[in-house]
């Protein structure tokens, strides 16, 4: 085949692979669509060498992306995601996006633009939520679909019917994954529900840690922590010594035991300790609060 062909048939396919600036890249376009409902409009491989100009765009489509090497973020609506190695996650349509290389590791990716009726709905069934959802799949298990997909460039009677299978090829692993995140969040919830009761039941014992709980749900301590942190905004400790420190507070409000006496009863072997703790989160002393709270009802009595 003589090179005026070999250019004919690449313009025929729409395939461009060639240096652009700082990445090499190659792509083609599918004109063709099976169905209306779901269906692929471009399939591509970047590769970026040095860290090159942030990218600005807005694309009236579905963008499904795979990082094979490297790192990068996408900025969409003012908000931004960083990606690295087998980071799998989809642009929604009509929205501002901005895709910055590392400047160190600049990243590699492939991807899959797709669009359609229901393409919307097909994400949603996947439990994939609005934003630019992170997902990490091993590269082994969905790679092969973007190379496939790749590939079928050379034929266009096929090449429709070869990215919408690899497309949903994707989308079952994705589903894979969001089902067991899904049962996973499930089992934590409930977890994290029997370790707040049994927190609340032991609250005011001296020797109440996150050791002890880990180890009475046979869980590893460092899990445990994470797993806590993540589902109340706050590590073990500062979660036990607030809740201390407010069942403290309505005792210095309610009854006329001395500082110490309470500090012991919600679970404090150190009164000292539990005196800076108790302004860490109260901004005054418990002395000074009772004492203020006595100077409140005096006058409130003078009032009348």
């Amino acid at each position: 085949m003589d090179k005026e062909k070999q250019k004919a048939l690449k313009d025929r396919n729409k395939l461009f692979f060639a240096k652009n600036g700082n990445k090499y890249i190659e792509y083609y376009h599918i004109n063709d669509r099976i169905i209306n409902d779901i269906y692929p409009i471009d399939v591509g491989h970047e590769k970026h060498v040095s860290s090159d100009e942030d990218l600005e765009n807005k694309f009236p489509y579905f963008l499904l992306h795979f990082v094979i090497k490297g790192k990068g973020s996408i900025t969409v609506n003012g908000r931004t995601t960083e990606y690295s190695r087998n980071s799998l996650f989809v642009l929604r349509p009509n929205e501002t996006i901005i895709y910055h290389t590392d400047k160190k590791n600049p990243w590699e990716y492939y991807w899959i633009n797709f669009n359609g009726l229901y393409a919307d709905t097909i994400l949603d069934t996947l439990d994939y939520p609005e934003h630019s959802t992170v997902l990490k799949i091993k590269e082994s298990e969905v790679k092969h679909y973007f190379v496939k997909a790749l590939a079928a460039k050379s034929n266009k009677k096929l090449h429709c019917f070869v990215v919408s299978e690899c497309l949903f090829g994707i989308f079952a692993k994705i589903a894979e994954i969001t089902s067991v995140k899904k049962t996973e969040e499930k089992n934590h919830l409930k977890l994290i529900e029997r370790i707040s009761d049994y927190i609340q039941k032991h609250l005011f014992d001296s020797d109440l840690s996150a050791k002890q709980v880990a180890a009475t749900f046979f869980i590893n301590e460092s899990y445990f922590s994470i797993l806590f942190k993540k589902h109340n905004n706050a590590t073990f400790k500062q979660y036990v010594n607030y809740e201390r420190i407010k069942k403290a507070t309505t005792l210095i409000e309610d009854t006329d035991m001395l500082i110490k006496e309470i500090a012991g009863l919600v679970g404090f072997t150190d009164s000292l300790y539990f005196g800076k703790l108790f302004k860490k989160y109260r901004l005054v002393s418990p002395e000074n609060y009772r004492l203020s709270l006595k100077k409140r009802s005096i006058m409130q009595n003078e009032s009348r």
